[in-house]
């Protein structure tokens, strides 16, 4: 999933990308932080939700919510995605098909 770039008059501008995968595809091994990340954490969807995070991510959090009673296991390629960026002083957000289109002729 893909979120906005944040809105106009923020300090820092920047696409980010919210990627989804089963726990046990995560390496336990981890090294110390690089200065990269700081305060890296692992949360559960509804501990995460109680966060004092940005808006944007507690939406991204909901259709991560609503993608696991979907389909818990996570079984499934989907055909669309949620993309979210701002338009004008709203955050809109549209489905977009995550299909490769065929190579021009």
């Amino acid at each position: 999933m893909r979120a906005p770039l944040p809105p106009p008059g923020r300090v820092r501008r920047y696409d980010t990308w919210f990627f989804v995968a089963k726990a046990n595809a995560v390496s336990g091994n981890f090294a110390p932080p690089d200065g990269e990340l700081l305060d890296l954490g692992w949360f559960t969807i509804s501990k995460a939700s109680d966060l004092d995070l940005p808006r944007i991510t507690k939406h991204v959090l909901d259709d991560v919510a609503a993608l696991l009673l979907d389909d818990p296991k996570l079984s499934g390629i989907r055909e669309f995605l949620p993309f979210y960026y701002s338009a004008g002083s709203a955050y809109r957000r549209d489905l977009i098909s995550c299909k490769v289109a065929p190579p021009p002729p």
